[in-house]
């Protein structure tokens, strides 16, 4: 059999299989503003204008490169902190889960 093609597996079975991506929890990017307007809206009602903002950038970077539990987490131990009251914490957590999207 001169000139038959030589392949490194005897079949299509023998092939590697390719490894699966793991898909995580991230921020829509297409509703990036209206997430931002949402979030400063929730955020207003803090006293301390620096924290709120702070926050918001924390937040919105976490959920957007990390994945959204890990800002989910960050707002956890800003509660924990003293930094966020009950009822804020739990609209910044809504409001991560409905701008979510596995990506």
């Amino acid at each position: 059999m001169q000139g038959a093609p030589t392949y490194p597996y005897p079949s299509s079975r023998w092939r590697r299989k390719k490894k699966k991506e793991v898909r995580k929890r991230m921020l829509k990017m297409g509703n990036k503003d209206l997430f931002l307007w949402d979030l400063n809206d929730v955020l207003k009602s803090l006293p301390d204008r620096s924290l709120a903002e702070n926050v918001a950038a924390t937040v919105y970077s976490k959920a957007s490169r990390v994945g959204i539990d890990e800002a989910v987490a960050y707002v956890d131990s800003m509660r924990k902190q003293d930094g966020l009251d009950e009822e804020s914490a739990n609209r910044i957590h809504d409001l991560l889960m409905r701008n979510s999207v596995r990506r």
